[in-house]
């Protein structure tokens, strides 16, 4: 969609300019792979930007949910299959978000490229939360 596609070009843009400016760029704190991902999820799935900031630990327990979803089959003992089906991947799912989220393989391969420490994602985060708070104040 080219709609879509100028969206996220916007986007990427003005996140850019905006970690340039701050000099996250030069120190190493932003890296232009990990903010084109960003943009993608947090553009094509709101949701998880929205909860990401929210919550620090959200986008842990999204990929441990997708990841017991994919051991389920591999375990051969039904009981042990039945544990970890009703204890530890339920637990995860009684988040509605993360029980609505966990089973995109497409979303989960771009958050699971993303850096697994919070305090990396916290400039990702800080630059989706100041650009998105100006697009819904300006109307775009």
């Amino acid at each position: 969609n080219p709609r879509k596609v100028k969206r996220f070009i916007n986007l990427f843009k003005l996140q850019a300019l905006i970690a340039n400016r701050r000099g996250l760029l030069d120190d190493g704190t932003i890296l232009f792979k990990y903010m084109a991902k960003w943009v993608i999820i947090s553009t094509r799935w709101p949701a998880v930007g929205e909860s990401a900031i929210s919550d620090p630990d959200f986008l842990q327990r999204l990929i441990q949910a997708h990841t017991l979803k994919g051991e389920l089959p591999a375990i051969p003992d039904p009981e042990e299959r039945e544990y970890v089906s009703r204890e530890r991947l339920a637990t995860l799912l009684t988040d509605s978000r993360i029980k609505q989220l966990h089973v995109d393989d497409e979303l989960l391969g771009l958050v699971k490229d993303l850096p697994s420490e919070m305090a990396e994602m916290q400039p990702y985060l800080y630059l989706t939360r100041i650009t998105s708070s100006n697009s819904r104040s300006s109307g775009t």
